[in-house]
């Protein structure tokens, strides 16, 4: 079962998802780019965070401890990536063959950086890798296939099929295989439909493209406008828990654990009021955050009904947000709870 530290951790990553998107691709629509969005990008560690106890041992997949140093390796480091809209990309070239589990807790303590975004490209083992800070203990990093020469361009990066999903203890080197142990509902695609047990969503797939994200149950990257990369980096999501999960806490209580995640980020402003979802009343949570030298506006709308916990997530550039919020009303109003 999930511990609520990584309910939450459901929203922060839904905030990486996004964020990254708007890095900008043009292909941001295709499977496997949108794939890559469900884990890269960062968040600051929070005092909310280290307030959760981590989950024991026994119920964690871990499969390797990083012990090794990357200063005995080769390696080229880019403070900047070709294409990169957003000036905050930097990639780690690595030369030599090596076990990435044994480096990657080297890698994060030398070359990560807090509102950067940590792209590294195992050239002779054919993988490229994205960081993303979970919490004060917690780093997430994900796997691609390699695309030949993609270091040399930004809307190449990790665009790869997803090869494993991993969440870095930094206390203890530890690796958790975080795609084989995944709590996420299951559900089928079909025509514009995403039916689960907890729910169905229907989307109009001439502006939606469906996708089945690593952390969330159903992905959706807007398609209605394919050369415009500012429209192509909205997004929407869906993730469901059952209720238990929650360890007895409202909506509202987990509404003000997001709101204690962010509130000391610098220039992120939070906010939550009461919403519905299919006429279950729950709390819509809003979060606008610096994205380069624009703003982004990601909301989340979470609410329980029948035993199950329902959280949709969306978002866009404040540049166009205004223009998109029918179409995310839309695919909500397409949500039916069950």
């Amino acid at each position: 079962m999930l511990k609520m530290r990584n309910i939450v951790s459901a929203m922060l990553a839904a905030v990486m998802l996004m964020s990254v998107t708007a890095c900008g691709s043009k292909d941001s629509k295709e499977s496997s780019k949108a794939e890559t969005t469900t884990a890269a990008g960062t968040t600051s560690a929070t005092k909310a965070e280290e307030q959760q106890t981590n989950t024991e041992s026994d119920q964690k997949n871990i499969i390797a401890t990083s012990s090794k140093d990357i200063s005995d390796i080769d390696v080229s480091f880019l403070d900047s990536v070709t294409n990169d809209v957003t000036g905050n990309w930097q990639c780690l070239i690595i030369n030599s063959k090596i076990d990435f589990f044994d480096y990657a807790l080297s890698i994060y303590n030398t070359y990560y950086e807090e509102s950067k975004v940590l792209i590294v490209e195992d050239i002779p083992d054919e993988k490229s890798v994205n960081f993303s800070q979970i919490d004060s203990n917690t780093v997430e990093f994900v796997i691609h296939e390699y695309v030949d020469g993609e270091e040399k361009d930004a809307n190449s990066m990790v665009a790869g099929s997803v090869i494993g999903q991993y969440w870095l203890y930094l206390d203890s080197g530890e690796i958790e295989d975080i795609l084989n142990n995944s709590n996420k509902t299951p559900g089928t695609y079909s025509d514009g439909t995403f039916d689960c047990e907890y729910y169905s969503v229907t989307v109009d797939e001439s502006k939606w493209g469906y996708t089945e994200g690593s952390d969330m149950d159903c992905l959706f990257n807007y398609i209605g406008k394919p050369d415009d990369d500012v429209y192509s980096a909205s997004s929407l999501n869906v993730a469901s828990f059952t209720e238990d999960t929650m360890e007895g806490m409202t909506v509202d209580d987990y509404a003000d654990q997001i709101i204690a995640a962010y509130k000391d980020s610098e220039g992120y402003e939070v906010s939550k009021k009461n919403a519905e979802l299919d006429g279950q009343e729950g709390i819509e949570i809003t979060i606008n955050f610096p994205m380069g030298e624009s703003r982004m506006t990601i909301k989340q709308l979470i609410a329980i009904r029948n035993g199950a916990v329902i959280a949709v997530s969306y978002g866009a550039m404040d540049d166009i947000y205004k223009k998109m919020q029918k179409q995310f009303d839309e695919v909500i109003g397409g949500i039916k709870l069950k």
